[in-house]
């Protein structure tokens, strides 16, 4: 997943100003900047008092909502990196691979996949099926994560007699025929019970739901939120048949799952997962992406955590969804695309003409380059 802050994007932040309400953009006049800093955009808030600048360029009559204002005081960045990533127990020095899984794999999950698994088979009337069991569904689970690590190019070939291929780790575990037949039958969720498409309860990941929001909740009791975070889209390659196949030009993977996710910024520790399953009706790329990102940080809103702050992308970001989650005390940053609304008019007409702007804007700290055809704003903001 690549992150937002990175020094080839450019950064949009917001930071509650005490006296200065909304999402500010203001240019840069720190000395210390880095050379490159004309082909970047900076947005920052700050909490000491804005200075005002006096200018009567006519092309800023515009703006009525964008004043003249610079702040003398840049807050240390290093605030959002006070809370690591820390986990919410703590196992003893030996503890194996085994205590590790069984966080975010619990007896509670597992029962439900026995007991789904037996319903399905008994449904279908499964010839010579012999009820699983959570110790037989562990070492299934174990054979999967095993044939990850080492892929061979025929499933047969973990039982293969010829030493060369064959996985003893696997093969003395369970036989062939049995795993064939758990793979055949794995269940999570009722079939006969599945709402159909147009009733209010319809979901296109019912088979596979109850999952989902177990590994969920496991991923956020395991570990604390550290109080910096990225949101973004990452896809699992598949090359199967599925409706909910995503095609990504731009993507190192660009066929398979895509799915919407919250990490720390730091480690990469997963605390949440969405998976999308495709655009709703009459909805907007920009109500998808504000809608993601106000449902990732829904969990940091009920925590009510101090100077928490999330990164994200231009596909998420507007003016308007960083003032909703500046109003909840979500600090953030993100790209923004030039033709998002609510940005400085002037702003725009400098990008059109492909020139670098000198003017300061009191919503924040800007300035801008262009990508090939595309204009970016890289705004940018912390409080002190």
């Amino acid at each position: 997943m690549d992150s937002p802050s990175s020094s080839r994007s450019q950064v949009a932040v917001n930071s509650p100003i005490p006296s200065v309400s909304g999402v500010s953009v203001i240019q840069d006049i720190n000395e210390s900047a880095p050379d490159d800093a004309n082909n970047s955009i900076v947005l920052r808030n700050n909490s000491s008092e804005p200075e005002t600048i006096s200018d009567t360029e006519e092309e800023d009559d515009d703006d009525d909502d964008w004043k003249k204002v610079f702040f003398p005081h840049m807050a240390p960045i290093e605030k959002f990196d006070d809370i690591p990533v820390k986990p919410k127990q703590n196992f003893p020095n030996r503890s194996g691979p085994h205590t590790y899984f069984g966080l975010f794999f619990s007896e509670e999950i597992l029962s439900v996949i026995v007991e789904q698994t037996n319903l399905y088979a008994a449904q279908n009337k499964q010839k010579n099926w012999v009820d699983v069991s959570v110790v037989e569904i562990q070492e299934f689970l174990g054979i999967l994560v095993l044939m990850g690590v080492h892929p061979l190019p025929n499933l047969d070939l973990y039982w293969a007699t010829d030493p060369l291929f064959c996985v003893r780790e696997i093969a003395d575990v369970m036989t062939s025929k049995r795993f064939k037949m758990i793979l055949r039958n794995l269940h999570l969720n009722d079939n006969t019970k599945m709402p159909q498409r147009g009733e209010p309860e319809f979901d296109k990941l019912y088979k596979i739901r109850p999952l989902v929001d177990f590994m969920n909740t496991a991923l956020q009791n395991a570990a604390r939120n550290s109080s910096s975070q990225s949101i973004d889209e990452c896809m699992v390659k598949f090359k199967g048949r599925s409706t909910l196949k995503q095609y990504m030009t731009n993507k190192p993977v660009k066929r398979g799952f895509k799915i919407w996710a919250r990490c720390d910024s730091n480690t990469g520790y997963l605390y949440e997962y969405e998976i999308y399953t495709g655009k709703k009706d009459n909805e907007t790329e920009f109500a998808l992406g504000a809608s993601v990102i106000k449902s990732g940080c829904k969990a940091l809103v009920e925590e009510k955590m101090d100077n928490v702050h999330v990164a994200f992308d231009n596909f998420f970001s507007s003016t308007e969804l960083m003032q909703s989650l500046l109003e909840q005390n979500i600090y953030s940053t993100a790209t923004v695309r030039s033709n998002r609304t609510n940005l400085p008019k002037r702003l725009k007409k400098q990008a059109a003409k492909k020139s670098k702007p000198k003017l300061k804007l009191s919503k924040g700290q800007y300035k801008w380059r262009v990508n090939k055809n595309v204009s970016f704003f890289l705004l940018d903001g912390y409080y002190s």
